[in-house]
């Protein structure tokens, strides 16, 4: 839908208890697309807002519930709660290429609940500002232009078991007089700059540092903090915080303090950082005797005595002498000789991007088989480009003309708590096992258990296995999914099994044992990332171009995915990726979004290597 006059607001919403869902909104330059006033229990489901001032815009709301939307290149923000508001629920949304934050909670927001949301290649990812007591549990922030979180002139907030990777700036960020927050279970990778910040601003150049004073009395623990530039946590002329159990990995610094006093260190493990540690202020860096300080790996000393003032003979886990940190005349007293034992380790944290393929151009290939014989092929599994921000991956037999899995696409969703993928059309019974048996939530620990409800019910549990050996070739980070008590109408779905994914490939090991006696096998022979090329042509019917047919992956899910309708020459074109590829073309079902099945056909490609134009697909 386009609103007539781009001022306004699309859709707009004052009244109670509404329900909209499954509309796409564009072009509300200057107003909202989806818009809810001083409205209580309305739900906003399974819609896309996009090229919009605002995707959904929430003025003073109460108790609803925004689920399962796409907001996309709008100017402005792409979800907006503006208070006061309370008691709402945001989940499972996709923001991405907003002009500035893809989640923005303003001005007296309290009780609201953000989960399982994400927010890529936005300004900010999720932002809070004057904003007390809401959650924010389980969301990915990735690719922003500033910050994954940013927590600003707010109170009382929880912030769990969120990811924050590869943002310009920082991580997660809570400044301007924010206290009492809660930042626990948390993950923060390669963001540029800092991991985690508290207090003002931070520049590349050090001595450009200036901050706020006093966001105070925040909690932050059982983070892992891997790979900034410039310090894995940083304090800026903050008072009374505490910083515990967490994991400080790979870092220019470990931990930086500018200017703060009374903060409590403790029960950190700092690894590998270029500089552990700096503090130019007044802070206690242990937990005193006998619970101890921080463990530190570039400590040396040794540990042959006990006490509070280790000089009885006799070891105790403590080191005889303190660990100094620059910058001052702060210790360490009592550093630790082992790794805290930490709630959370970087191999036992996941994040179910990392582990389910999905960036486009990515493949894989696997030799596939089952016992009974019937199947012996090569499957590749490439993942495509989606304009419509939802990720979909093809399967295509190799090497053989049709083949038995011909083609399939498949979609990658949130449906609840999970990340889920969902089998698209035609479908060979085997390619469930990349789709329907496969669910996972955003983020994830060793040995959480979990019922996915997607194509009945299974139940999962996931282990940390490190290393996985398949054909011969060593997998690291891996871990192992194990899938029991299947419940579907489909025997290819009934029986239990174990999915090995390496992190950054995907599963390099599927194995199936169904009620049925028979095993289903698929296991990686290589993978890599390839080059999209164009496929051009004509559509052709009775020997005449024909205008409005479908060219496309898939017979269904026309919405989801790339594909094409033919102009008044019959002409299609658009990018794929693949060593090989099976089009579907004909009509479309009037009002539906899939071929019409029974007037289409399909057309293998295969050994493709560059840009295939003039191709004549015949009716």
């Amino acid at each position: 839908m386009k609103p007539g006059n781009a001022e306004r607001n699309a859709y707009e919403i004052r009244n109670d208890n509404i329900r909209l869902e499954g509309f796409k909104v564009v072009g509300a330059e200057n107003a909202a697309g989806i818009s809810i006033s001083r409205s209580d229990g309305v739900v906003v489901g399974n819609n896309i807002s996009e090229n919009n001032r605002y995707g959904i815009f929430l003025h003073r709301p109460s108790n609803n519930l925004v689920e399962n939307n796409i907001a996309k290149y709008n100017t402005r923000k792409g979800i907006w709660l503006s208070g006061p508001c309370e008691n709402n629920t945001i989940r499972n949304n996709l923001a991405v290429n907003n002009g500035h934050s893809g989640f923005l909670l303003f001005k007296s927001c309290s009780g609201n609940l953000l989960e399982n949301n994400t927010s890529r290649n936005n300004w900010d990812g999720f932002s809070l500002g004057v904003c007390a007591g809401n959650t924010l549990r389980s969301n990915l922030a990735e690719n922003n232009g500033v910050d994954g979180f940013r927590i600003k002139a707010s109170d009382n907030n929880i912030l769990n078991n969120n990811v924050a990777e590869n943002n310009r700036y920082r991580g997660f960020h809570i400044h301007d007089n924010s206290s009492g927050n809660l930042l626990e279970n948390n993950y923060a990778e390669n963001n540029k700059w800092l991991g985690i910040s508290v207090g003002g601003w931070v520049t590349v150049d050090d001595n450009s540092e200036w901050g706020i004073i006093n966001s105070h009395y925040n909690v932050i623990k059982n983070n892992i903090l891997e790979n900034h530039s410039t310090a894995g946590i940083a304090f800026y002329f903050t008072t009374n915080n505490v910083l515990k159990n967490n994991l400080v990995e790979n870092n220019r610094k470990g931990i930086y303090l500018r200017g703060s006093s009374n903060n409590q260190i403790y029960h950190n493990n700092f690894l590998s950082n270029t500089t552990q540690a700096f503090d130019n202020g007044s802070n206690t860096w242990d937990n005193g005797y006998p619970s101890g300080g921080n463990y530190w790996s570039d400590y040396t000393d040794e540990d042959n005595y006990h006490g509070e003032n280790q000089d009885i003979p006799g070891s105790d886990g403590i080191g005889d002498t303190p660990y100094s940190i620059p910058g001052d005349s702060n210790q360490d007293r009592y550093p630790l000789m082992e790794p805290w034992p930490s709630e959370i380790t970087a191999e036992h944290l996941f994040s179910a991007d990392d582990y389910y393929l999905f960036n486009p151009g990515r493949y894989v290939q696997y030799s596939v088989s089952e016992s009974e014989g019937n199947l012996d092929a090569v499957m590749e599994v490439a993942c495509q480009d989606s304009s419509t921000g939802i990720h979909y991956i093809t399967l295509t037999q190799i090497g053989e003309e049709g083949g038995y899995w011909r083609n399939s696409a498949i979609f990658r969703e949130k449906r609840n708590d999970k990340i889920v993928w969902l089998a698209g059309c035609p479908v060979g019974n085997q390619s469930h096992f990349f789709a329907m048996l496969l669910t996972m939530p955003s983020t994830f620990q060793d040995e959480d258990s979990w019922v996915g409800s997607w194509h009945g019910e299974s139940d999962y549990t996931v282990n940390w296995i490190g290393t996985h050996t398949v054909n011969g070739v060593e997998y690291d980070n891996c871990i192992r999914i194990t899938i029991s008590r299947t419940k579907s109408e489909s025997e290819y779905l009934r029986g239990e099994g174990q999915v090995y994914l390496s992190k950054g490939i995907g599963v390099v090991e599927y194995i199936f044992q169904r009620t049925n006696g028979n095993v289903f096998t698929a296991r990686i022979l290589e993978s890599g990332r390839l080059s999209p090329v164009t496929i051009s042509g004509k559509v052709i019917q009775d020997g005449s171009p024909v205008e409005g047919y479908g060219v496309s992956t898939s017979f269904c899910g026309l919405d989801k995915i790339n594909s094409f309708a033919t102009d008044s020459e019959g002409n299609f074109s658009f990018d794929i990726y693949g060593h090989s590829i099976v089009l579907r073309y004909g009509p479309i079902v009037e009002g539906e979004t899939r071929l019409d099945v029974e007037n289409s056909k399909e057309y293998k490609i295969d050994n493709i290597e560059t840009d295939i134009t003039g191709l004549k697909l015949i009716l």
